[in-house]
């Protein structure tokens, strides 16, 4: 409206008009004049000084902008068209968007540079005929826009792209008498036969009612769910049928155009062949016991894995020398890349913690003789219930790439331990109820669950998301160099369930040095970087005592039992006014970055803020010794 106005009143005074146009184009704008997170607002430049000589033009013609601002309206519908505010909106905020920063003050600095060219050079226009004027303005504007139609017709995908939805069946699979079988193989098969029975037995009626409405769907076993392709205004037509729960959005993410790494960071080297965090929990003195995870299979799903990287190429069980086989050992939940890729650094880094060592001095991994395969469950860095989930069963029985799960799963295949460096908010589409079948039924297969606490801290009951939050989950906080949790990390207890205390244990997860796609290495922290030394640790103890593969409830006390115990005395206060999630200490102090208050109330060991306290691998793997003697 103001830019009217001004262009309104100010037609002979024209490039003021213009300048003035742009910057109070720019100011008011919903992130002001460096918006975050948004990069259309780089093409800003490109298109405003043309509408705005456009407008200009129009006023003096005909004593009219409304059809010019019909354009401009069409200009900022475009690149909104690209745009998910559901995604986009809790980013603004989010102060580590540092590459967003730099690219916003590339781009003011880029509007300064265009807007003194046009001072400096733009006289000229002025000697044309009017006519001549407003046909340049157009011919501007019109190919500025066209800029965004060439990317939408190349690239592009809308917001809110192809949402779908769930059906969540109201019976689920009876798992009791897992436990009790020995061989691992055949405990896993037992498991995954009950789901798959279930699945076969009260899926069919509304399968049926899919095909008939000519809907695309993917049925899963390891929740008695199904996966509807898109068509998400037709959820209700299906809530009603008989044997359904309920049904719920599955939020789609705009896929990237082509499968791609970011193959950048580089830091510095430390000067051991060691690093700090590994040292810290104690883990390269269990590799001078012989134990470093030698037969233990780990699994990651997250954003995906540089699978060629130096540190990671010889434990991954694809790689054979000069034999590699993706095959079982990769999944790809969004776009079906039958080669492994990283679409965003994170899961590169954190199975860098698990298993990393070049060879080379390079050692960033608890257990480097484990082997690794992976699942791609998150595009651009989010995911939903039904890619959670699709890693996760595929984690219980891979198949090879085209293969069909309920057919073709080979549970001889699954990994022994699954590191979950993520968390399923409400924004992608989780319930706190919807992923917690899947997580019970791979903990009746012997399969350990390792989670990420979240980095929602210092705020009390912040252990909210899946999966950190289910009890079958082991979930982890972050501490830093001193053995002190991080402002960022996550307390407990979990919300609604007062009783159940969390984080369940913490590991390092500041300044965490790991692996990078394209070979380097980087600098990384939250509880996505503490999870996986956990990770790690499961696999030197199993790989310590191949008794205890399977007995997750045993390796778990094993692991808080041998905890540094890390006590919390101040019980937390709340100012009434405040967020009632935002501790202080006892007497209303403020809290700081090396205070910790007793969240729930729960002071001492076990606690929610540090749980059992932070990893001893030394102590764990010693205990896991003396429970082989036991037996």
């Amino acid at each position: 409206v103001l830019p009217g106005i001004l262009l309104y009143y100010l037609p002979e005074r024209k490039r003021l008009a213009a300048l003035l146009a742009v910057v109070a184009y720019l100011a008011f704008t919903p992130n002001g004049l460096i918006p975050h997170h948004d990069w259309s607002y780089l093409f800003a430049p490109l298109i405003l000084l043309p509408l705005a000589l456009l407008l200009i033009e129009l006023r003096l013609l005909t004593g009219s902008i409304w059809a010019g601002l019909l354009l401009a309206w069409a200009y900022r519908a475009a690149p909104l068209l690209f745009t998910d505010p559901r995604v986009e909106l809790p980013l603004i905020t989010q102060p580590w968007q540092t590459i967003a920063y730099l690219w916003m003050m590339v781009g003011a600095g880029g509007l300064v540079l265009l807007l003194w060219l046009g001072y400096r050079y733009g006289n000229f226009l002025w000697i044309l005929s009017h006519l001549a004027r407003i046909t340049l303005a157009l011919v501007a504007a019109l190919f500025c826009w066209g800029l965004w139609a060439g990317l939408w017709f190349a690239i592009g995908y809308p917001g809110f792209y192809d949402d779908g939805f769930l059906i969540i069946m109201a019976e689920q699979a009876d798992l009791n008498g897992a436990e009790a079988i020995e061989d691992i193989v055949e405990r896993r098969e037992f498991v995954r036969a009950r789901l798959i029975e279930m699945a076969e037995q009260t899926q069919a009626p509304t399968r049926a009612a899919l095909e008939a409405a000519g809907l695309s769907y993917r049925p899963f076993y390891l929740i008695n769910m199904i996966r509807v392709e898109g068509n998400h205004r037709r959820m209700a037509e299906f809530a009603a049928l008989p044997g359904v729960d309920r049904v719920m959005l599955n939020p789609n993410v705009r896929p990237y155009p082509f499968n791609f790494s970011f193959g950048y960071g580089d830091a510095p080297d430390q000067g051991q062949n060691v690093e700090w965090n590994v040292s810290q929990v104690g883990a390269d003195t269990v590799w001078k016991m012989g134990f470093t995870g030698q037969g233990i299979v780990v699994a990651g799903q997250d954003t995906g894995y540089d699978w060629d990287h130096p540190a990671l190429r010889q434990s991954y069980r694809g790689y054979k020398g000069e034999q590699v086989s993706h095959a079982y050992h990769w999944h790809d939940a969004w776009s079906d890349a039958v080669v492994p890729f990283d679409s965003d650094r994170h899961g590169t880094h954190t199975m860098g913690t698990i298993v990393g060592d070049d060879g080379q001095g390079n050692q960033i991994g608890v257990a480097p003789d484990a082997t690794w395969i992976g699942c791609r469950n998150m595009e651009r860095g989010l995911g939903n219930p039904a890619s959670y989930t699709d890693c996760m069963e595929f984690f219980l029985a891979p198949y090879p790439p085209g293969g069909d799960p309920f057919r073709d799963g080979d549970v001889g295949q699954a990994p022994h331990v699954i590191n979950n460096s993520w968390g399923c908010p409400d924004i992608e589409g989780c319930d706190d109820t919807v992923l917690e079948p899947a997580t019970a039924a791979l903990r009746a297969a012997g399969i350990m669950m390792v989670a990420s606490a979240g980095n929602d801290g210092p705020g009390c009951q912040t252990i909210s998301e899946p999966p950190a939050r289910y009890d079958q989950v082991f979930s982890v906080g972050a501490t830093d160099k001193g053995s002190q949790i991080t402002f960022f990390s996550s307390r407990g207890p979990v919300p609604d369930s007062a009783a159940l205390l969390k984080p369940d244990i913490t590991a390092p997860g500041s300044d965490i040095r790991s692996s990078l796609p394209g070979g380097g290495y980087g600098i990384a922290e939250g509880t996505s970087m503490a999870s996986p030394h956990v990770a790690g640790l499961v696999a030197l103890i199993w790989s310590a005592n191949p008794d205890l593969i399977g007995q997750v409830d045993e390796t778990e006390t094993i692991i808080r039992q041998s905890a540094r115990k890390q006590e919390v005395e101040s019980v937390c206060t709340f100012e009434i006014e405040a967020d009632q999630n935002l501790p202080l200490l006892e007497g209303a102090e403020p809290l700081t970055a090396s205070d910790a208050c007793a969240c729930g109330e729960v002071i001492g060991v076990p606690n929610n803020v540090y749980g059992w306290g932070e990893i001893d691998a030394l102590a764990a793997v010693k205990l896991a010794l003396e429970y082989e003697a036991e037996r």
